[in-house]
């Protein structure tokens, strides 16, 4: 690859530091979005693109250890592996509950049209236990997330091999 390609998460981290910047100077007036829906939605995204920029660096420094083989897997630790089950689990969850409170939502349309008949369907969407319950599994999702990040951050910290500045962006990111 060419030396522009090595250097994407450096020019990565320099672009994300700039916004923040831009976002601290801003204060209270934001000029983006701010509904914290779409924020937490963002976040979340985010948070999946650091992840798996952070699987492919830590398989890629792996395979650099004794160069490119079939059993390159041996030198990862065993957190990788541990925070990519979690990741799969997390995104599973967050995409059932966003697929159930949208479906929540698309079907509960009876408040609108101004229809009181309710059958058992429509009054367990309606229960503030079954939101909760889908809040809690987006935070509960979100918190997974996280943990596999702080994983995966040190896992590439202790990693076999001297970590190279793309890498260090990476977790600093």
């Amino acid at each position: 690859p060419s030396a522009f390609a090595k250097m994407q998460p450096a020019l990565y981290f320099g672009l994300r530091a700039w916004v923040s910047f831009l976002q601290f100077c801003e204060g209270s007036e934001r000029a983006f979005l701010n509904n914290p829906l779409v924020l937490v939605a963002a976040g979340t995204l985010h948070s999946w693109a650091v992840v798996y920029a952070l699987f492919v660096a830590a398989h890629a420094r792996a395979m650099r250890v004794d160069g490119y083989h079939e059993g390159y897997v041996e030198n990862l630790p065993s957190s990788v592996a541990w925070s990519e089950y979690l990741v799969i689990l997390c995104c599973w969850i967050w995409l059932l509950a966003g697929l159930a409170t949208a479906a929540s939502r698309i079907w509960d349309d009876e408040p609108a049209l101004g229809d009181r008949k309710t059958d058992m369907l429509t009054q367990i969407m309606r229960s503030p236990t079954f939101r909760s319950v889908l809040s809690h599994a987006h935070s509960i999702s979100c918190a997974g997330l996280f943990l596999s990040l702080l994983a995966l951050c040190a896992s590439m910290a202790f990693m076999k091999g001297s970590i190279t500045t793309c890498e260090l962006c990476l977790i600093l990111v």
